[in-house]
């Protein structure tokens, strides 16, 4: 005889099926509201732990307000933020032969009879940078900041020791010492100066000291500089003004960097497949230009670009739609770090489309294991579309305690 269930007993096994289903949903609710308020409580907790003198957002109030973003909005911008910049310092980051420092995977080279990794001064500057804009979510921040300044002193230029050599292998007992990079130099000189202000127990080095003796070695070597030789440097004028708010009897006002190109010059932005080091140093004096608009609220710079928006914007959707190509030489790695140096004058000029859609693009941008600067310039750029950037406004000269 085969069973047969009783309407009144399914009806009743079906209420209790469905009362499970709704208690199992409201616990899934309050699990997800749950978590969500302990990702902020940390991310207040690693604020008010990591960083003894922290940059306040409301010194970037004008910044902000150029790029007006929901609480939602921006909570999901930095959750991203953060979490690619976790994925960079796993796969970019690598700790040198000394395992006392570290370094920026940047490329490979031959050295005798094997390959070496090379790293640069110019991504160890602006690694730098990025460790003090991401302090308040990383506790390990200031550590690995100090880490990738070590690899800067081991490796000394050619014929001045108090600066850097450009480029070098930190696997080699003995490196090749080089010129060093004066663009790279002023970033190294703006990081150390952010540092000390975000974080007050700094004490691997005698960071004061040093800054002077870089400060002197820099303003040496670039005095000494021909014209010609100038107008190869990317444009520094935002780096520049800020040593001079630091160290304001020093004259880097003096120094000769690249003016605004002219109104009637060639408009473009090139990405050079066969010179990626030009598209760099363009992408770099790009990076001033919107900095020095954004964070120093120059009108002259500002004035400029706004008489440029239409060329700008029209340039810039070229570059989008380049990332969108398929990429067979190397060429969207480019554009896409030129996209990543623009995000501070899409923000000037409050073009907020333009900077949603470029958000999405450098979010998804992936590079090869040797393109340690353009992925640390993505993340840079990641930092103003986030508004993540808190160093607008500061007093230099008043905190620094930097007079000579």
């Amino acid at each position: 005889m085969l069973f047969q269930p009783d309407l009144n007993d399914a009806a009743y096994l079906a209420q209790i099926i469905v009362s499970l289903a709704g208690v199992f949903i409201l616990l899934g609710v309050v699990t997800w509201l749950i978590h969500k308020r302990q990702k902020k409580i940390a991310r207040h907790l690693v604020n008010s732990q990591v960083s003894a003198n922290p940059i306040r957002k409301e010194t970037v109030a004008t910044y902000v307000d150029l790029n007006p973003l929901t609480q939602s909005h921006e909570e999901v911008r930095l959750d991203a933020l953060t979490l690619t910049y976790q994925q960079w310092k796993k796969e970019r980051l690598l700790s040198a032969l000394d395992n006392k420092s570290t370094f920026v995977r940047c490329g490979v080279e031959k050295s005798g009879l094997r390959y070496q990794i090379t790293a640069t001064s110019q991504s160890q500057a602006l690694s730098m940078l990025l460790c003090a804009i991401m302090a308040g979510d990383d506790p390990q921040a200031s550590s690995t900041f100090e880490a990738l300044f070590a690899n800067l002193l081991a490796h000394p230029a050619y014929g001045k020791p108090r600066l850097s050599s450009w480029k070098n292998m930190p696997d080699l007992p003995r490196s090749l010492k080089l010129d060093p990079d004066l663009h790279a130099e002023a970033w190294i000189l703006f990081a150390l100066l952010l540092g000390q202000r975000q974080w007050a127990d700094l004490s691997r080095f005698n960071y004061s000291e040093l800054i002077k003796e870089r400060s002197q070695a820099l303003l040496e070597v670039w005095k000494a500089i021909d014209p010609e030789t100038s107008h190869h440097i990317p444009d520094s004028r935002y780096l520049l003004s800020v040593l001079d708010a630091a160290q304001p009897n020093l004259g880097w006002k003096t120094l000769q960097h690249a003016s605004l190109p002219e109104n009637d010059s060639p408009f473009v932005f090139d990405v050079d497949e066969e010179d990626p080091q030009e598209s760099i140093n363009l992408g770099l004096s790009w990076l001033q230009f919107g900095m020095q608009a954004l964070l120093n609220d120059d009108a002259k710079v500002q004035d400029w670009l706004r008489d440029h928006k239409q060329k700008i914007v029209s340039e810039t959707e070229k570059l989008i739609r380049g990332c969108q190509a398929p990429d067979s030489s190397g060429q969207h790695t480019q554009t896409v770090t030129m996209l990543s140096c623009l995000a501070p004058t899409f923000l000037v000029l409050a073009e907020k489309d333009l900077a949603e859609r470029c958000w999405h693009t450098l979010l998804a941008a992936n590079f090869d294991k040797n393109a340690g600067l353009e992925s640390t310039l993505k993340l840079l750029g990641l930092s103003f579309l986030a508004n993540k950037v808190c160093f607008g406004g500061l007093d230099w000269r008043s905190e620094t305690e930097l007079q000579i």
